[in-house]
This record gives C-alpha cells, sequence and structure tokens, in this order.
C-alpha cells in the first residue's frame, strides 16, 4: 500500500469500526465531544496551531538544523484527536509498507532514545509521532500512534507512546549524534481503541507503565555498570555504595553541571564528588549527628580506595554520565522505586558465594504485595527493624502517598486533628504549613501534600545494624527526601526500646537468613512485639521456618502471643542469582493469641508470572511462554483468594492448626502440608515431564569438570 491508501485504511478503522468522527467534520466536536483534523486542517483550532508552528520534522538536509527550533515550519501529522472533556490528546503518523520496516528506528525500538535529526524522524512513522507528541505535550497529555503496512498483507503494523503532560526533555549523545530518552514511554499497544480506552489506560494504567519501564531501565543501567566497574576492579560489595554516593552527589546542583566539563582536573572531579556528598548529607533533615558522622565516613571510605581513584576519572564520568541520564530521573515522580536495591541486588551477583551476610533483597513486586497484605491505612506507622536498602519503607511510602491522593477535605482536616490531638505537630508547625498554603495555594486549608510530608518525616521507621546496608538505606531515602530521622543505625533486638517510641501499627520485615546470633523466627516474634496490638505483621523467610523441627518451638511462642493469618508458598526462583532460599510469606495479627478454632490461610503462590532473563534476571513474561497471566493479575487473584475466607481456591485453602496432648502445635505452616494431592490426574507425560527436569536441573548444579569428566 502507498502510504496515502495507509493513511485511508487507518481512517476507516478510526471512523467506522472505533467511532472518532470524520475528519471533513473537524469544525466542530461530535456527541461525544471528539474532534479528528486531518493534516493541517489542525490549524482550524488556535491551540492547535500554536503548538504545532514550529513542528516540522525537517527532513532535507538543508532544514536539518532547524529541527525543534523556531526557525522550523509547521508540523503535518496524519491525524490529530481531541476531546473537549479530557486533557489527552492523541497524534497518529503513517508510513507505507516497505521491504525495511518504517515502523519505529532501531534507537527508538532498542534504546528507548529518539533520535533529534529531521531525516530519520520523518523516515520512521513511530519516530515522527512521537516528535509531534513533544510540541502537544506543553498543554496536553499526549497518546502517539506509529502506523506502517505490512508488505504483501492488508494489516497494519502499529505502536503506541505515551508522553505524559508538561515534562522535562532529556537529552544525550551517542558518538556525536545527539539523543532524547525521555520522557516518554512504550505502552506496549499494538492495535487502535476507541478514545476511551486511551483515556482509561492513562488514568488507571500509565503510572505503571512508567514504573515497569524505569525498573527496566533501572535493571539495564545495573547490568552496565556492573560490567562497566568490574573491568576497573571495582569489588562488588563496594559497587553499591559507589553508585548510591554518585547519585547523591548528582542533587547537588553545582556537581551536577560541572562533572562532565573535561576542562576540570582529575583531582578536582574527585574532590569535588566528596565534597558534593558531604554538602547533601549535611544539608539533610537527620537530626541526629552520629548518623550523619556514619553516612560521611562511609562514603569516605568508599572513595578513599585505590581502584576507584587511580586512572579512573573517564570512568568515573561515565558511570556518572550514565546514572544522571537513566536512573536519575526515576528517582523523582510517583513511580519511584527501589533504585538502590535493584543495583545492590544485580551486584550481588558478581559476589563470591556468601559474601552478602545472609542478605537477601525483596523484589519490589514483593515489597508491594505486603502493603496490600498489610492493609495499610494513611495514618499507619510503618516499621522495619531489618531495613536493608529500605525496600519495604519505599514501598510503603508510596502506598501511603496514593491513600493521601484520595482524600478528600475533611479526611484531611480529621488526619491533621489526630494528629494534632496526640500531640505529634506543634501549633507553630500547624501555622507555618497554613501560612504556606496560604501563600502558595490562597487559602490556609491543609492539602494532601501536607499529608505526604507528614508521612515521611513521622511514619517511616527503620533499623539496620550492618553499617554499609545502613548507608545504602539512608542514601537511598535521601534521595526521595524521606524519613531519614527515622532510621536507626544497630541491632534492631537491643534497640527495642527506642522502636517502641515509635509506636508503629504494622510491622513488614525480610529477616537476615544467616550470619547472624539471632534465629529467623526470633526477627518475627520481635517484630510482632513491636506493633500495635491487633494490627498486622507480614514478613518473608525460608520455608524452613514453617516447617522444620529446629523451629518449632519458636512458631509455638508466636502463637502463644500472636494470631496466625496466612501463610503464602512463593515462586522457588524467587530469590534465583543471589542465593537458593525458598521463601514463604506469613502475616500475623500482632498481640493477639491464636485462636485455633480458626481456619488460616495457606497460599500457593508459586506461579506469578515471572520468567527467568539471564541479563535481566526475573522479568514479567509478557510473551506469556510459561505463564497464562502477567504478575499483576496473579497478583489480584492472590489478594481476592486471601480475602475470601473460608473458601478454598485454586491459589490457596482455609484450615485450622491443631494441637496435640501436651498444647504443641506441630504443623507445618504450608500449603503443601494442608493440600490433598489426587493421585488420579497424574499421567505418564507429568511423570517424564518431572524426571526431565531433575536430570536437567541435576546438571546445572554439576561443575563443568564433572560434566566433561
Amino acid at each position: 500500500m502507498p502510504e496515502q491508501k495507509i493513511v485511508e485504511k487507518a481512517r476507516k478503522i478510526l471512523v467506522e469500526k472505533l467511532g472518532y468522527p470524520d475528519p471533513a467534520d473537524c469544525d466542530k466536536y461530535d456527541g461525544n465531544g471528539l474532534v479528528m483534523y486531518a493534516q493541517d486542517e489542525y490549524k482550524k483550532n488556535v491551540e492547535l496551531e500554536s503548538l504545532l508552528r514550529f513542528a516540522s520534522k525537517c527532513s532535507s538536509r538543508e532544514s536539518r538544523d532547524k529541527l525543534w527550533t523556531e526557525s522550523a515550519d509547521y508540523g503535518k501529522p496524519e491525524f490529530v484527536i481531541l476531546n473537549n472533556q479530557y486533557n489527552l490528546a492523541i497524534v497518529i503518523e503513517c508510513k507505507p509498507e516497505k521491504k525495511t520496516s518504517l515502523l519505529i528506528s532501531p534507537t527508538l525500538r532498542d534504546k528507548k532514545m529518539l533520535p533529534v535529526r529531521g531525516e530519520n524522524i520523518a523516515k520512521y512513522a513511530m519516530d515522527g509521532a512521537v516528535h509531534y507528541a513533544k510540541f502537544l505535550s506543553k498543554e496536553y497529555d499526549v497518546i502517539a500512534i506509529g502506523i506502517t503496512g505490512v508488505p504483501n498483507h492488508d494489516a497494519l503494523n502499529i505502536k503506541t507512546f505515551f508522553w505524559k503532560k508538561n515534562q522535562s526533555l532529556q537529552f544525550t549523545e551517542e558518538k556525536g549524534e545527539k539523543l532524547c530518552y525521555g520522557p516518554f514511554y512504550d505502552l506496549k499497544l499494538e492495535q487502535l481503541y476507541p478514545y476511551e480506552y486511551y483515556v482509561s489506560f492513562v488514568q488507571n494504567r500509565s503510572n505503571a507503565i512508567i514504573k515497569e519501564f524505569n525498573e527496566e531501565k533501572a535493571t539495564l543501567a545495573a547490568t552496565e555498570l556492573n560490567i562497566m566497574l568490574d573491568a576497573s576492579s571495582v569489588n562488588p560489595l563496594v559497587r553499591a555504595l559507589l553508585v548510591s554516593g554518585l547519585l547523591l552527589a548528582l542533587r547537588d546542583k553545582t556537581f551536577q553541571t560541572t562533572y562532565d566539563n573535561r576542562e576540570i582536573s582529575v583531582s578536582e572531579v574527585q574532590t569535588n564528588l566528596k565534597n558534593a556528598i558531604m554538602r547533601v548529607i549535611n544539608s539533610s533533615d537527620i537530626d541526629d549527628e552520629y548518623k550523619k558522622q556514619v553516612l560521611r565516613d562511609k562514603f569516605t571510605d568508599t572513595f578513599n580506595q585505590q581502584e576507584l581513584l587511580e586512572n579512573n576519572a573517564d570512568k568515573l564520568r561515565q558511570v556518572l554520565k550514565k546514572l544522571h541520564e537513566t536512573i536519575y530521573p526515576c528517582m523523582n515522580g510517583d513511580y519511584d522505586i527501589d533504585i538502590i536495591g535493584k543495583f545492590y541486588h544485580e551486584f550481588l551477583r558478581y559476589a563470591k558465594n556468601g559474601a552478602n551476610n545472609g542478605i537477601k533483597l525483596t523484589p519490589s513486586f514483593v515489597t508491594e504485595l505486603f502493603c496490600d497484605l498489610a492493609e495499610l491505612e494513611v495514618t499507619d506507622i510503618v516499621l522495619d527493624p531489618c531495613l536493608g536498602t529500605s525496600g519495604f519503607l519505599i514501598a510503603a511510602m508510596n502506598h501511603l502517598y496514593a491513600l493521601a491522593e484520595q482524600m478528600n477535605q475533611n479526611e484531611i482536616n480529621t488526619f491533621f486533628d489526630k494528629v494534632l490531638d496526640e500531640g505529634k505537630l506543634s501549633p507553630k508547625e500547624v501555622r507555618m504549613m497554613k501560612n504556606y498554603n496560604k501563600v502558595y495555594y490562597g487559602n490556609d486549608q491543609y492539602t494532601s501534600k501536607d499529608v505526604k510530608e507528614y508521612i515521611r518525616k513521622h511514619q517511616l521507621v527503620g533499623c539496620e545494624s550492618d553499617p554499609t546496608m545502613y548507608a545504602l538505606g539512608c542514601s537511598n531515602m535521601i534521595l526521595r527526601g524521606d524519613g531519614k530521622s527515622n532510621i536507626l543505625h544497630g541491632d534492631c533486638m537491643k534497640l527495642r526500646d527506642k522502636i517502641l517510641e515509635f509506636h508503629a501499627t504494622v510491622g513488614m520485615m525480610n529477616p537476615p537468613y544467616s550470619e547472624t546470633a539471632y534465629n529467623i523466627l526470633d526477627f518475627v516474634y520481635m517484630l510482632c512485639k513491636s506493633v500495635k496490638k491487633g494490627k498486622r505483621t507480614v514478613v518473608i523467610v525460608p520455608t524452613s521456618c514453617a516447617h522444620s523441627d529446629d523451629y518449632l518451638e519458636f512458631r509455638n511462642r508466636i502463637l502463644k502471643e500472636n494470631t496466625l493469618l496466612g501463610v503464602m508458598s512463593m515462586n522457588l526462583d524467587l530469590f534465583k542469582g543471589i542465593a537458593g532460599t525458598i521463601p514463604c510469606i506469613m502475616v500475623f495479627k500482632a498481640g493477639v493469641p491464636h485462636d485455633f478454632q480458626k481456619a488460616v490461610y495457606f497460599g500457593n503462590w508459586k506461579e506469578d508470572g515471572f520468567i527467568w532473563h539471564k541479563t535481566m534476571g526475573r522479568i514479567p513474561d509478557k510473551e506469556h511462554r510459561v505463564y497464562p497471566m502477567l504478575p499483576g493479575e496473579y497478583q489480584r487473584k492472590w489478594l481476592e483468594s486471601f480475602q475470601n475466607e473460608g473458601k478454598d481456591d485454586e491459589y490457596g485453602i482455609w484450615r485450622k492448626l491443631t494441637k496435640d496432648d501436651s498444647g504443641q502445635c506441630r504443623d507445618e505452616w504450608l500449603w503443601e502440608y494442608f493440600v490433598e494431592t489426587d493421585y488420579t490426574l497424574l499421567t505418564q507425560e507429568d511423570f517424564e515431564e518431572v524426571v526431565k527436569d531433575y536430570m536437567i536441573f541435576t546438571l546445572k548444579q554439576m561443575a563443568l569438570e564433572e560434566v566433561n569428566g
């Protein structure tokens, strides 16, 4: 199909199948509030005429230097669609079919970067649509759609990107070529939809898409940086501190604008780096000078190591540039992820066995799952006494922030009335808050922003004994401006009296599994004792804690004072890459002795929608090669199963624990213990499949010389 036939085919689908108005009627909005402009008919709309005035793709050699300047001419997208009720624009660009695909450039497809060259933008449909989205995004959230024909076929190739309104551009250079790497995101939609679908998608799923995009970027960057740092002989366990320190330095505006200046000497770069980190730490709102000194000492030690300083200035600049362009932008907004945890997890894969002191970092989808299992409320004070890189507190913060956004004015007022009654805010602090709102918002009402500020300062509590992990956890929170004064440094068992002063209402924890003087369930018992009676604690521990006789006494001790609500068996590969631990999640109601007359939920949550990727680790199975659903869909099913009290389903069963004559509960706390296997369902194929899997597993465990021998 020539290009005009592609345009006409797209128009027919939009108008005749999906209910969009005909571009011939672009003088008015239709009954659904929609209007669609074709080519330069958009000039009838004064606002669009202004937005696209300098949007020419500048495809010729003569006009190349005019791209994205006010010397460029008008743009001419195939279609622009607006609605008079929603702040969402759709822009569509079409190209004909060719033997070589004109749908999307390899750079935009693989690197998610748009080459800032007119001939490139003019050549590919998706690149052109993203280009036009840049101009429309000054006033709209934009759905950018690229369409091409399929050679020798009547179908269409379609890709869809999203550009959030009024976001600043982000640039880099590679081999002398200027590239724009944001703020646009691949929505992975490969067909056309009604306008209402795009509105719903942006409102309900765009944040999740952007977060997933940022997580992918973080994982890829961690892999690349791991290789760079490995080549520079940087110890794997130092790498996370190095990256953490560099991200802190990038918060310093002076350093951010000068680190790439080649006129600055190597020694100056190193001095400026250390000074920037110290300035960020000193300017943070950590009240305790001892904590600041711990951070200063840890980062000073890290950046004083010879392998980081000798002949590595250029590499250091490369690492900073990579972080500045790919990771630093992900640290802000509503899509915060445990970036430092991502890096630490990746770096541990390079560390020698046992070098991580029993630390098993919790995947982000699990930290988010904990928030739902804990039934977080906006007033909850969340405690993690084994902080690690702050993954649980970051997930809790994001969850509480989302709840704050949903509060109406009466709920916000009630929130602060309660805070004042409890003496957690002084009248002076309240006056300052209201005066600020009067100046900036025109009234002295509390806002959801005030609730968020209170949450980050008062409702996130952590404790960490390992100096390296403490520094990582604190820096992770500093990068967000969160709750640093509530992170204690030391043994949580010995600091329990101090922890109790925070009056936590919810507990979350992934305790250390080895290299500690305490039993794993000692930490669980301590956590249950540290939160408000009747509230929930959620932990992830090895399954041995739920079934081994070695933990029998500890399990019974916990049941005497707390209610076991549920235990979920998780995917066997959850910690693959850094440990072979098989985990389960336990949920307790703290301070209420277990009622053996009530059933407990035992979940089979092993199928989770993730598959193993050799470079990126566990990733969502988007192609459904193994799993029929994506991780988010599985999590919704899990939660529905857990909340459907007393009713068995494919994800969980409800069973009562029992006591023997001595009053001891000897039951295992696992789905596998209670489920009744129907052996009549097993087939010869099932048996052969298991034998094959076991043989492959055994071979993988053997050393190379054993296989060759």
